[in-house]
């Protein structure tokens, strides 16, 4: 289901899913601005959260990956951390949360049987996650919302070394 075309068959159920992301995250309304297959290149300074969804029923990786204006990333921290003047880890954890969302919303619209990553987020991030050589195009979702620039990237393929996953087995309870 990672596959370039896919994608792009859903692209306004993609386009209705970034915008809930956002609706979510910052209760306020996004502006869809752009669909194509480039970054944004005014994003850099902002925060930045890549995760991957593993479709186990073909084998396949997806990458998704949220990136907010620094903006959008100190007002997101402000609301969910409670702190008017959020830390480096404050900024980190809500901009995570954010790729969170987003990735189990985009599992549960094209992924029948699929795992997620656990997010990796970092500040300053500018350009996409590596995909395979010969990978499909991916797909980059542009939004506005409170003024700021938000951006979806779905990448076929990515390159997941280095992320971290959770258990896929529920361990059972210690008596």
């Amino acid at each position: 289901m990672t596959s370039s075309r896919a994608l792009h068959s859903e692209r306004e159920n993609l386009e209705a899913l970034f915008a809930g992301v956002l609706v979510t995250a910052f209760g306020e309304e996004a502006e869809l601005v752009a669909t194509g297959s480039s970054p944004a290149d005014d994003l850099a300074g902002g925060a930045a959260a890549l995760l991957a969804v593993h479709d186990e029923s073909d084998d396949t990786y997806l990458g998704v990956q949220v990136r907010v204006s620094a903006e959008l990333a100190r007002e997101l921290a402000v609301k969910t951390s409670g702190c008017a003047d959020p830390a480096r880890e404050d900024l980190l954890g809500a901009v995570g949360d954010l790729a969170g969302i987003a990735g189990g919303r985009l599992t549960t619209l094209l992924f029948p049987a699929a795992r997620l990553s656990i997010p990796s987020a970092t500040l300053d991030a500018v350009g996409l996650p590596a995909a395979r050589e010969g990978s499909a195009e991916p797909t980059v979702l542009h939004a506005r919302v409170l003024g700021g620039l938000a951006e979806l990237a779905l990448v076929p393929h990515v390159d997941a070394d280095g992320l971290a996953w959770p258990p896929s087995e529920v361990l059972e309870a210690q008596p």
